[in-house]
């Protein structure tokens, strides 16, 4: 990973990937993230003739935290990426979180010849006035990266232990939302035929019934891509 120095002396960090001679596209990485889960595209890049940069967008690795950071001043840090890497004409894309700074690039960069979305979300900042002012996951994270390693490792034990209470506690306002628009499922059907969910308590499960349907009815891999439906709810 190649770090550069920005203008106000924090570090930006990023990876190559890709096609050395190909067409320059930024992917910013969603959040959290970094640059390092977009490894698996450098493959694809390079048979596209793609030469992707992926930086690590302020605070997340290699990167220094930005403490006034906005979407327009994540889009300048991009701005400053392609000058130092000599980009006239580049293509930006932003996953997920990363969406909102590449659209700001979009408008902000006149090096930015497209602009492209994939799963994008509504900016992070500023922030929603109806979402609790300093939960304490970013209030420690701003101090202590330890700290903010033992608390996600507190909350995936816990995503782990009582799955069912971490809707609530990740958004109170859609507590009773999602157990509305997710419920249990009732049934899973292979290839027209159905079973009850009740035995069905984890994903592993689901894999051991679909390979014992597979291996009974000596199904091929064509097949095995489009037998499985899975409804929610009384209805399929």
């Amino acid at each position: 990973m190649a770090v550069m120095a920005l203008p106000d002396g924090r570090r930006l960090a990023y990876e190559v990937i890709g096609d050395p001679a190909g067409f320059p596209v930024m992917v910013l990485h969603g959040t959290p993230g970094s640059a390092r889960r977009l490894a698996s595209l450098d493959g694809p890049a390079r048979d596209h003739g793609v030469a992707v940069t992926a930086p690590d967008r302020a605070g997340y690795g290699g990167s220094t935290y930005d403490p006034s950071r906005t979407i327009a001043s994540g889009a300048s840090d991009v701005g400053e990426l392609m000058e130092h890497l000599g980009f006239a004409n580049c293509g930006v894309v932003g996953l997920s979180g990363g969406g909102p700074t590449a659209l700001a690039c979009g408008v902000v960069l006149d090096r930015v010849g497209a602009v492209a979305t994939v799963g994008g979300m509504a900016p992070l900042v500023p922030r929603d006035p109806s979402l609790p002012p300093d939960r304490l996951l970013t209030k420690t994270a701003r101090h202590s990266q330890a700290g903010a390693h033992i608390l996600f490792a507190v909350i995936v034990r816990m995503g782990r232990t009582h799955p069912e209470k971490m809707p609530s506690r990740a958004n109170p306002r859609e507590r009773d939302t999602k157990r509305t628009v997710v419920p249990r499922p009732t049934g899973i059907t292979i290839n027209g035929r159905s079973a009850p969910t009740d035995s069905l308590t984890s994903i592993s499960q689901v894999q051991t019934e679909y390979r014992e349907e597979v291996e009974e009815r000596k199904m091929s891999r064509d097949e095995c891509a489009r037998g499985l439906a899975w409804p929610h709810g009384a209805e399929p």
